[in-house]
């Protein structure tokens, strides 16, 4: 698979999962590595209630899509797994265009960037601002 050079890292780091639900609170179910797990996405803040264009995105537009997501975990807390999820969002010449969740949410206005410090917190905060 090909990746965008901004998802460089998870072609050698990131892992397969699956989405499996989305709770009520917007939390994702996935299952990786034959574990169902709940996990977060990394570096924002989802809205609980989440609104009804997050649980759209996610429910149907991600968890309906052909292949798996790819994960980069950052952290595995409290049981809870919080991490980068890329999507497959289409195929051109060069190969797999994978498209960054958080950025999807964020430029849709669904979700909001966290407070804490991550190195992409500059890239994110400026897809907000869109």
């Amino acid at each position: 698979m090909v990746f965008s050079a901004m998802n460089e890292t998870v072609a050698t780091k990131g892992q397969e999962c699956q989405l499996v639900h989305v709770d009520p609170d917007g939390a994702l179910v996935v299952r990786t590595a034959g574990v169902e797990r709940r996990a977060e996405i990394f570096g924002v803040v989802v809205e609980n209630p989440p609104p009804a264009l997050y649980l759209d995105i996610v429910g149907q537009r991600i968890h309906g899509g052909e292949m798996p997501l790819r994960c980069l975990v950052r952290s595995d807390r409290d049981g809870v797994l919080r991490a980068q999820f890329f999507y497959f969002a289409w195929r051109d010449k060069s190969g797999d265009v994978w498209e960054d969740l958080a950025i999807t949410l964020l430029e849709r206005g669904v979700v909001r960037v966290s407070e804490e410090r991550f190195p992409e917190r500059v890239e994110y905060e400026r897809h907000q601002r869109r």
